[in-house]
């Protein structure tokens, strides 16, 4: 199903307020009936395809929040707006959004260069961002804390450390990285690298680079094809990835693929059909297939509403994210500020959703640290635990 895009361009000037004392403006994106908030994402560009699952996950998570209330009576309107995974078009794209448009608070802006990118902008215009999509630690670290920035997702760190922690248990020592040539990726490999070391265990055969349009991925293969590695962790997103795992598996290679849950399986699936069979990729939410929790039966039943039948994790972790965004907000009562709304998160300790748990502190705002290992079958795309 195509997802309708729309870009609400709306001015909230502010309210006057009468009463008594004096007149003062409402908190920008605030009215008695609507909250507004924004989002800049990677709709087009080399991580469009991985994007789709997560549009559909967003759109089904809205639509049932303003269906059922809103928060606190107020709908909820989002702007959205293609930075074709740009840094420079994400900060552009967020300042108009915060200076022009006047949101409220800024959600779910994707990539660890275009995150890292923004963290002066909303510290300078104290604006909170909710539910960034990416774990690199370099967000995460006490000495880079910003009081504006709140997680859901658990880190990178814990992404490759459950893979690392699995080959180590069944004694799998030759290991080579495939990863994108940006800061995810090398976050990534890094990652990885500090996950066998600690461990002890031998180092990685090798890691090459690839590009976000997946140029380079033959040339790693060939060096794999060298090394005969007994597994390969493709260290990529949205095209690099299908571009890379399809250069795998045409290759004779056997090594066993794993990846992260932003590899993008179901890309991965509409351009490889069936030899996603057997990739192992973490996770970082609870299964989306799971019909006896209240969270992902919820999800179901939003992603049926805006006519999506296939549920997988990239949809499910974009719901996920709106859902407990939507919790902060309720949280933060009627009278909603943006300093109100951090200030509440961090008093309450957690926020909780069937199951589902990211905690949250005045020192620490990295959510959740939730990981789990799955692997891919087809017909449809499933994953086993």
């Amino acid at each position: 199903m195509k997802i309708q895009r729309t870009i609400i361009k709306a001015m909230f000037t502010g309210a006057v307020l009468l009463s008594m004392a004096p007149c003062a403006l409402a908190e920008p994106g605030v009215s008695d009936t609507t909250i507004l908030i924004g989002r800049t994402s990677a709709i087009s560009g080399p991580a469009g395809p991985q994007q789709v699952s997560y549009e559909q996950g967003y759109a089904a998570a809205l639509k049932q929040i303003n269906k059922n209330g809103g928060v606190h009576g107020r709908q909820i309107k989002m702007i959205v707006m293609d930075d074709a995974f740009d840094a420079k078009r994400t900060v552009a794209n967020s300042l108009k959004m915060i200076d022009e448009d006047g949101v409220f608070a800024l959600f779910s802006l994707n990539g660890t260069g275009q995150l890292t990118t923004m963290m002066p902008v909303i510290k300078e215009k104290k604006v909170p961002l909710f539910g960034a999509i990416t774990g690199a630690q370099s967000l995460r670290s006490a000495e880079n804390f910003n009081r504006y920035l709140f997680h859901v997702r658990a880190g990178y760190a814990e992404e490759m450390d459950t893979i690392i922690q699995h080959l180590y248990t069944l004694q799998q020592s030759k290991i080579i990285v495939i990863y994108q040539n940006i800061p995810f990726g090398k976050a990534l490999l890094a990652h990885i690298e500090a996950s066998l070391s600690k461990r002890g265990a031998p180092k990685l055969m090798g890691a090459f680079p690839v590009e976000s349009s997946g140029v380079g991925a033959d040339a790693a293969v060939k060096e794999a094809l060298k090394l005969n590695p007994d597994n390969i962790i493709v260290a990529t997103a949205g095209t690099a990835s299908v571009v890379t795992v399809k250069a795998i598996k045409s290759s004779s290679l056997k090594s066993q693929i794993y990846g992260s849950s932003l590899l993008g399986v179901a890309s991965l699936k509409k351009a490889l059909g069936d030899e996603v069979n057997g990739i192992v990729v973490t996770q970082v939410t609870t299964t989306p297939f799971d019909k006896g929790n209240e969270l992902s039966k919820q999800y179901q039943t939003a992603m049926h509403d805006i006519g999506v039948n296939d549920f997988d994790y990239g949809s499910f972790e974009a719901y996920i994210n709106f859902r407990f965004f939507m919790e902060a907000l309720k949280g933060a009562g009627h009278n909603l500020t943006r300093e109100g709304l951090i200030k509440s998160i961090e008093s309450r300790g957690e926020i909780k959703l069937g199951g589902f748990i990211a905690k949250y502190s005045p020192t620490n705002h990295d959510g959740s640290s939730y990981v789990d290992l799955t692997m891919v079958t087809s017909k449809p795309v499933k994953f086993i635990r």
